[in-house]
């Protein structure tokens, strides 16, 4: 059977459940706004799957903010 988007997005990345209706709303900013680039910002790091979809259905320039969660983390605050 034909696997869609949705479900290969739930199974390489759990947490990105929201990605197909965040596409598919990206896509109609991208086609009213026209921006320049599309940028992600991660955590969670999934907005990158969604980041390079972007840039590769409308060939646009794609920054990829990878922020260290370690500062956020529990770890971080333990003595």
């Amino acid at each position: 059977p034909e696997v869609g988007w949705g479900k290969l997005a739930r199974r390489l990345a759990p947490d990105g459940i929201w990605l197909p209706i965040a596409l598919r709303a990206c896509a109609r900013a991208i086609a009213r706004y026209r921006p320049a680039a599309v940028l992600t910002s991660s955590p969670p790091h999934t907005v990158h799957i969604g980041g390079y979809a972007l840039k590769r259905c409308h060939r646009l320039p794609w920054i990829a903010d990878f922020r260290d969660p370690w500062i956020t983390s529990d770890a971080a605050s333990q003595d």
